[in-house]
């Protein structure tokens, strides 16, 4: 037997089969962590998936409700967690990181796309604004000078002949009940 497990009869050197699922050494780098017990790596590797699943549901509640920032910040902290665990070189590990690291992204780039749609919209409405300050101001400019034409006009408008509005109506009326009669 090699200091690897493998027995001496192996005359290939290959490792010793595993299953998939197990701890192996197909997905584990030791080199750079410390050795863990099984009982201690399914601990922990239970542990991470609770703290990957969680963190990206409750991050994608934030974001529906548009607190994108404490989506964001759940999922850094969530990512930071698992990296920082003695099993993070894990292959399971990297997938769970890998898949907060992209719920991230898409929470970043849909927050990006938010704060532009805002952008645009409070500049809708200072547009809008400004085009009812100007209304505003150009009817009350036409009610001023309607007002003043009022105030400073003749108060009947003359004829070429020069007589007023007033005269000739009741010029027309006088007509009107003699050719009566």
């Amino acid at each position: 037997m090699d200091p690897y497990g493998r027995s001496s009869s192996d005359t290939y050197n290959r490792p010793p089969p595993s299953d998939h699922y197990s701890r192996s050494d197909s997905h584990r780098h030791e080199s750079s962590a410390p050795a863990v017990s099984e009982a201690e790596f399914e601990e922990i590797l239970q542990r991470n998936k609770t703290v990957s699943s969680s963190a990206i549901s409750r991050a994608v509640q934030d974001a529906s409700s548009g607190d994108y920032a404490s989506a964001i910040e759940t999922l850094v902290t969530a990512i930071s967690l698992i990296k920082q665990s003695k099993i993070a070189n894990d292959d399971r590990c990297k997938i769970l990181i890998s898949a907060l690291q992209d719920t991230l992204h898409g929470i970043e780039s849909k927050s990006y796309g938010s704060r532009r749609s805002r952008s645009r919209d409070r500049e809708r409405e200072r547009s809008d604004k400004r085009r009812r300050v100007e209304r505003s101001r150009s009817r009350e400019r036409e009610y001023r000078d309607r007002s003043r034409e009022r105030y400073h006009e003749p108060t009947r408008e003359r004829h070429s002949d020069g007589r007023r509005d007033s005269d000739r109506e009741r010029e027309r009326e006088r007509e009107y009940r003699s050719s009566r009669h």
